[in-house]
């Protein structure tokens, strides 16, 4: 069985090549995250000499593209943990949509899911003013994000995760058949913004009621996290509301944080902090 063997002291060049080539600082990622990302690349081409890999990395674009590609994770599913989904249909939402004006984040959208999941859970009135802004960290992320399209797949993929929404009973309540592939219905009757921005380079210019960044935090160092979380605490309005995954916390920014339900990885930005 082919097995390439590296250490972390041994990618340096390769992050520092990926960086080069895509201007973004993928030290700002874990070295056990990135050292297991360059391996899989590695083994993939049959390159068992690291110097051997960064010579093929430099001369191939589409390796490079998506090696820079697989550091962003995409959401495996769709109605991933439908237990906080279910708290933001039933109990958060009806409560945003009475504002005036709202304001809802993705900071970092790869493969369209996590949007996927506000447009169809987000059931509100025409009457609400309402913008949900989508981050994208690739220019090349926008075409499959705004695709909007599933095969059946994917249906199975999240057959079990819909099973488990009080708005949905099986798939046919979730999606609409047009041929061979399938599009999810839109409840969500807002505006979207799209935007070509990468969370730990760039700050952002508006401030949200929701930010929904689960399942991120985990590849980051620490350094990084915090930063981020940092800019997350910066980009929300006072009392906004902050979604990570189950098993990310907010370590150093938890003093600005109320838990909204215990349990459940949602957090609300206290008033004055």
């Amino acid at each position: 069985m082919f097995k390439t063997k590296y250490s972390i002291s041994d990618i340096r060049e390769t992050i520092d090549l990926l960086h080069s080539k895509t201007q973004v600082d993928f030290n700002k990622f874990s070295d056990f995250f990135a050292l297991r990302r360059i391996i899989e690349f590695a083994e993939a081409e049959k390159i068992a000499s690291l110097p051997a890999f960064n010579e093929h990395l430099q001369k191939s674009d589409v390796l490079c593209t998506h090696l820079a590609d697989s550091f962003f994770v995409s959401s495996s599913e769709l109605f991933r943990d439908a237990e906080t989904l279910n708290y933001l249909q039933q109990k958060i939402f009806p409560k945003l949509f009475q504002k005036e004006q709202l304001k809802i984040s993705i900071p970092t959208c790869i493969g369209g899911e996590e949007l996927q999941n506000i447009l169809y859970l987000a059931d509100m009135p025409e009457s609400v003013n309402a913008t949900l802004f989508v981050s994208y960290p690739f220019k090349r992320n926008l075409e499959t994000i705004q695709k909007l399209v599933w095969n059946a797949a994917d249906l199975k993929a999240c057959k079990k995760n819909i099973e488990l929404l009080n708005k949905a009973q099986d798939v046919e309540d979730v999606f609409i058949k047009e041929g061979e592939k399938y599009i999810i219905k839109r409840h969500f009757k807002g505006k979207l913004h799209f935007e070509h921005r990468i969370i730990f380079a760039q700050k952002q210019h508006h401030t949200f009621d929701l930010v929904l960044f689960r399942n991120r935090l985990i590849y980051y160092k620490k350094e990084a996290s915090n930063e981020i979380l940092r800019t997350l605490t910066d980009s929300l309005n006072p009392r906004g509301l902050l979604l990570l995954g189950e098993k990310e916390t907010l370590g150093d920014f938890s003093r600005k944080y109320k838990i909204v339900k215990k349990g459940l990885p949602l957090y609300r930005k206290k008033r004055f902090v």
